[in-house]
């Protein structure tokens, strides 16, 4: 799923190449102070932070689309952040009990442990669901619209209702 909150028409690259200079702008400006204190100690968002402000965005229409969705987080912070946060749980949960499942790689351990991820996960995408259907007409932004309506039309009753049946059908 492209959630395209970045830009209106592209991913997010993450992997950009940053400016020849970043690391003395950040050191001159005292910006990993801004990094640490925007980011709360996730790695990964410290990375997205330290690549935005550090290439910075000159397209007017880009950052019309950006300040319409931050409007919209502004307004909906709660919904927002158990946005974020539900892909971070089910990467936890994956971390602390999936790996290495009685510490046996058999292959039904393999399966059971695979299994155990994929419902996790669906648990998760019906969460996801839920929250965009209770929260989605309180989001205005182009972004924001567009990401919740392809939740509706991806994470449809029928495609998860496929998904759990498969789930069932893994059971041994």
């Amino acid at each position: 799923m492209r959630v395209l909150l970045m830009y209106p028409d592209k991913d997010f690259n993450l992997k950009r190449e940053l400016p020849f200079n970043a690391d003395d702008l950040t050191r001159d400006l005292g910006l990993d102070v801004i990094f640490d204190h925007m980011a709360k100690g996730d790695g990964y968002l410290y990375s997205v932070v330290r690549n935005v402000i550090l290439n910075p965005e000159t397209d007017l229409e880009t950052i019309k689309y950006r300040q319409e969705i931050l409007k919209d987080c502004m307004k909906n912070q709660n919904v927002v952040r158990r946005l974020f946060q539900i892909p971070l749980e089910v990467q936890e949960n994956k971390k602390k009990n999936w790996w290495g499942v009685f510490g046996w790689k058999t292959p039904i351990n393999v399966l059971n442990g695979s299994r155990k991820a994929l419902e996790a996960m669906l648990v998760a995408l019906r969460e996801l669901k839920k929250l965009a259907d209770e929260h989605r007409h309180n989001f205005h932004s182009r972004g924001f619209t567009r990401f919740f309506e392809m939740i509706r039309t991806e994470l449809d009753e029928a495609y998860l209702q496929t998904v759990e049946k498969h789930l069932i059908n893994l059971r041994f």
